[in-house]
């Protein structure tokens, strides 16, 4: 079909490639916050989002937490719940998502 003219050939993008970042050398250095919406309990559970807190030094999951979504508000609360249990991390990071973002 290429060869007829009826069918174009794509070109295919370019795959970005992404350097490895060496991890953080001590605990409490990097935290990262991320959340996940999925079907977390078995048999017909409610889908919920899981928020939580990994130590980029260990891969410790040192907060987690189940809400009904992925909000503004939810990661607040989680982040009060990390920051009575350990205190304030050197650094904090999270992705871009909307939640984080302006309207």
């Amino acid at each position: 079909m290429i060869q007829e003219g009826l069918w174009k050939a794509k070109r295919r993008k370019r795959e970005k490639i992404y350097q490895k970042r060496a991890r953080r050398s001590k605990e409490g250095e990097l935290v990262q916050v991320d959340g996940s919406f999925h079907n977390w309990f078995e048999d017909g559970g409610p889908k919920c989002c899981l928020i939580q807190f990994v130590d980029d030094a260990t891969s410790e999951i040192l907060h987690a937490r189940c809400c009904a979504q992925e909000s503004t508000n939810d990661y607040f609360i989680c982040l009060e719940g990390y920051l009575c249990k350990h205190g304030k991390p050197i650094e904090l990071y999270v992705d871009k998502h909307s939640v984080f973002s302006g309207c």
